[in-house]
């Protein structure tokens, strides 16, 4: 058992037990404050998890607390973020060492006073550096129309590169938040953020007849969010729409004589009577997707938690004769480079070949977000000499069940969208280069760390990319003379090492003794100031005093342009040879150490010390990512005939079992499969189950392959 103590309405602390029983029948009027959790043989982590959170919300009934304090929602691998109050507490362990005997839970982050707690490491210890960005946001979401986009939460850009020209082009950004506007006019950063998005059709056939047909007993199964379930068609009308039949599943009505449309309004009705709409649960929208020549759909979204539906017996999106079968997965993938014929793809930087990210744009990519490239980096910061994209960054921010995915072009993996058009060409390692980090990337001189990869899954990268004219090699994590934060990551199928950096990647630096340069107003010829022994002239007519160094007045129209050339001076003479530079950002230059400021006669005013402590980086922040060059093994798969029930493989000591009939046997993770299943549903259905056990290893399917290749470390036993 465990225990949530919380204050009720009325101020008074209330502790609920929890109590699991399994094995055993949970009394049918627990004792008062104890809400009982029953769990049996066949439950697995999923719905384990789903259990207890489903007790959680009674607990917090029953004790009368303030239900808007809780989150309540299922992170997957096991993991349920609970929220809560200050007043809220859990105690698993009255010990305080984690895990209390018999009872399979361990608080995260348990012991630790902060409510901040860094998770980078394992159990939710040690230290870790969080950075926020609050800069103004331009939206991106590939399922938006596009139309009438100024880049605002309820207008987005459908594609990176309408909102990287838009920001680039005065009549559009004229259209854009004010706030983003004053951004740019400032040279102050801005926030591009990338929506993942996961959707699902599925197709009924308009002509219900033969294979087509969908009958009585046919299950599909619908994971998004923390909602996991089968529904199965019943010609039971006794029934309700999304009512638990004797069997566990969720009831999808089935009039004798109905038609495509007729099944299609009773799935809706299923779907959205359950939790899968529901904000704690599935978090997901279920609506009528319409009809062609051949099928009538249900559509399912997600906004940005991953989405799966396993057609399991029902035939949905049919093969008919003659008709292109419809995709049942369609994500919408942002695609960067070009295609085999050299054309180029929508989510490139204007005009280019690959992501670059303009100066001073921070990329945010949401959890779930999905990317294709080929033969294209995706870079933060200066590739090319002369063209400035200094303090750009990249942030890839998945979460544990929700990781981002960079890989091909080519790849057809049906959950990752509709395949792209790619005639006689497949896969391979190095499809695409890498997320490059280059040296004036992201704000370091400031003691600011925002470039970011964490729980990502970046597949078939490594390759060799064309910049500036120059074909080089690349790795999918590429460091020059940057210190990004590396977290927990799945990095495979790499033509080379996973990641690489140059060795001023590894540089220690102690923030805290700086000096800062403040433009009040637009300085005029003659100005100077002196920084470190060196003094700087203003010049309007190529004429300054010997031994100054000038910094041309022309352009200097505004508080950010002249930052920028001071800047670029200071760098040019002081901080030429050094890996820390100075670094405007608005109005304000930065120096990565106090020289000494002084013989102003010029707008400027300067202050030293801005950090109330010392703050040390040692190089790249890199916690438990986990890598592999090649495809490892695989598992071929026969057709569900050919299967014996009770069939049985270990990996990584976490059993799994292909169930038909029976009983499955305890402490195996059953997979469910049925005789009538091919060869290639088998082994799909092998693939989410691996996926799903969160054992440290990736399976990998596609559709109508009869094989799952497996990647990371692990034991295979069969």
């Amino acid at each position: 058992s465990f225990t949530l103590t919380d204050v009720n309405a009325n101020g008074q602390q209330v502790p609920v037990t929890l109590k699991f029983y399994n094995g055993s029948t949970a009394p049918g009027s627990p004792p008062s404050g104890q809400i009982s959790i029953q769990l049996s043989a066949n439950d697995t982590q999923d719905t384990a998890s789903q259990a207890i959170i489903t007790a959680l919300q009674a607990a917090i009934t029953a004790g009368g607390f303030d239900a808007a304090n809780y989150t309540l929602s299922y992170l997957g691998g096991g993991r349920i973020e609970v929220g809560g109050g200050i007043s809220a507490k859990i105690v698993v362990d009255p010990s305080g060492k984690g895990a209390l005997t018999g009872t399979p839970l361990i608080l995260w982050g348990d012991g630790q006073p902060s409510a901040l707690v860094g998770n980078s490491n394992a159990g939710g210890a040690g230290a870790y550096d969080f950075w926020f960005n609050a800069e103004p946001t331009v939206y991106v979401d590939k399922t938006a129309t596009g139309t009438g986009a100024t880049g605002a939460a309820s207008a987005p850009f459908n594609s990176i590169q309408a909102a990287l020209n838009a920001l680039q082009t005065p009549t559009l950004l004229a259209s854009m938040d004010p706030a983003v506007r004053a951004a740019i006019s400032n040279g102050e950063q801005v926030k591009v953020r990338v929506e993942g998005n996961a959707n699902a059709s599925l197709g009924i056939a308009l002509n219900q007849t033969g294979a087509a047909k969908i009958l009585n007993g046919q299950t599909f199964k619908v994971t998004a969010g923390s909602f996991s379930g089968t529904f199965e068609f019943t010609n039971n009308l006794t029934f309700t729409p999304g009512q638990v039949l004797p069997d566990g599943n969720y009831a999808v009505l089935l009039p004798a004589s109905a038609t495509a449309s007729a099944i299609s309004s009773s799935i809706q009705g299923s779907l959205k009577a359950t939790g899968l709409i529901s904000a704690d649960g599935g978090g997901a929208t279920v609506s009528d997707g319409g009809s062609d020549a051949n099928y009538t759909y249900v559509k399912i979204y997600q906004g940005q938690f991953p989405l799966n539906v396993l057609t399991q017996t029902t035939p949905f999106n049919a093969r008919l004769t003659g008709v292109t079968v419809p995709s049942l997965f369609n994500n919408a993938p942002y695609l960067v480079g070009s295609d085999q014929f050299g054309n180029l793809l929508p989510d490139n930087s204007p005009g280019n070949s690959m992501l670059e990210l303009p100066k001073n744009v921070v990329l945010m990519v949401d959890a779930g977000a999905v990317f294709k490239l080929y033969k294209a980096n995706i870079a933060a910061g200066s590739s090319v000499v002369n063209i400035d994209k200094s303090q750009s960054a990249l942030q890839v921010l998945g979460v544990p069940g929700e990781q981002v995915t960079f890989t091909s072009y080519l790849d057809d993996d049906p959950s990752l969208g509709t395949p792209q058009i790619h005639p006689g060409l497949k896969q391979a390692a190095g499809d695409w280069g890498g997320l490059v980090f280059n040296a004036d990337s992201d704000l370091e001189t400031l003691g600011i760390f925002l470039n970011n990869v964490s729980e990502a899954k970046l597949n078939y990268g490594g390759g060799q990319v064309v910049v500036n004219g120059v074909q080089q090699a690349f790795t999918p994590i590429y460091l020059d003379t940057a210190r990004p934060a590396i977290a927990n990551n799945l990095i495979i199928n790499s033509a080379g090492a996973a990641i690489s950096a140059n060795p001023n990647a590894f540089e220690s630096t102690r923030f805290g003794s700086d000096l800062t340069i403040t433009v009040t107003s637009i300085p005029v010829d003659g100005n100077l100031f002196t920084v470190g022994g060196t003094t700087f002239e203003f010049d309007s007519n190529g004429v300054v005093s010997q031994g100054h160094v000038a910094i041309p007045l022309a352009g200097l129209t505004s508080f950010a342009k002249t930052a920028t050339a001071i800047e670029a001076a200071i760098n040019n003479s002081l901080f030429a040879d050094l890996v820390d530079k100075a670094q405007a950002i608005g109005a304000v230059v930065t120096l990565p150490q106090n020289l000494g400021f002084g013989g102003v006669t010029s707008p400027l005013a300067f202050a030293t010390d801005s950090f109330a402590v010392d703050y040390q980086r040692f190089g790249p922040d890199i916690h438990g990512n986990m890598l592999s060059q090649s495809l490892g093994q695989s598992l071929s798969a026969a057709a569900g005939s050919a299967i014996a029930s009770g069939t049985k493989f270990v990996i990584n000591n976490t059993g799994f079992e292909l169930f038909k009939t029976g009983t499955p046997t305890p402490g195996y993770t059953t997979i469910n499969i049925t005789s009538a299943m091919t060869a290639s549903q088998v082994a799909q259905a092998i693939a989410n189950a691996i996926n799903a056990a969160n054992i440290g290893v990736a399976a990998q399917w596609g559709a109508g392959q009869t094989t799952v290749q497996l990647a990371g470390a692990f034991n295979l036993q069969m």
